[in-house]
Parts: structure tokens; sequence; C-alpha cells
């Protein structure tokens, strides 16, 4: 395992996906924590524009978001991390796709702070 980190961690594609990732996870949970007004009550979870308001529930379910970006982050760079030796492409797309889904998550979480404010 130790010769796959040393390869991984030399590519410069590498960092251009994984740290921004995590810089972007740690973003939405600050986000969400200090932006949200934890309390009795009910908060939006989910908003749609065709219908409205189709979710509410307790200040801790939004952070269900955040948490699946973690799992799905954690699963794509463990993934990337088996499959590197053999498939690098396949590392690249995980990687990206693990950003890609942080960014989109970051922008969801600041309008749910921004639905509840």
């Amino acid at each position: 395992m130790k010769p796959v980190l040393s390869s991984i961690f030399q590519e410069r594609t590498i960092g251009y996906f994984l740290f921004p990732s995590l810089l972007l996870l740690f973003a939405s949970w600050v986000f969400l924590f200090y932006g949200i007004h934890r309390g009795e009550g009910f908060f939006v979870i989910h908003y749609n524009i065709y219908f409205g308001v189709d979710r509410i529930g307790a200040w801790h379910e939004l952070f269900v978001y955040p948490l699946t970006a973690l799992a799905i982050f954690c699963v794509n760079t463990l993934l990337a991390l088996w499959r590197w030796p053999h498939e690098r492409l396949l590392g690249y797309f995980l990687l990206a796709s693990s950003f890609l889904l942080q960014a989109i998550l970051l922008v969801e979480a600041t309008f749910i702070v921004l639905r509840n404010t």
C-alpha cells in the first residue's frame, strides 16, 4: 500500500481534486453548523423550485447532506487508492466526481441556510 500512496501523491492532478474536495466538505459542515440557529421547531430540509418546500424536519437532519458527502468522498478516495496501480483514469474520475459533488452540496448547504434564516 505504501508504494501506491507515494505514487498517487506524486501526481499533481490528484492534489487538484483531493485537497479542494476536503476544503469544500469542511466549508459545508462549518456553514451549516454556524449558519443555522439550532432550537425547537422545524427547518426546511429540501426546497424545490417547482413545488416549494417538500421536506421539513429538526435541525440535526440538515447534516444528512454533508454526512452523505463525507461518506461518498471516503468511498471514492478508497476506491481510487485501490484501483490506482491498475487504472489511473478511474482514479482521476472518482476524485473529480467527488470534487464536483462537494461543490454541488456546498451550494445546496448555502441555499438551505438562506432558506432557514
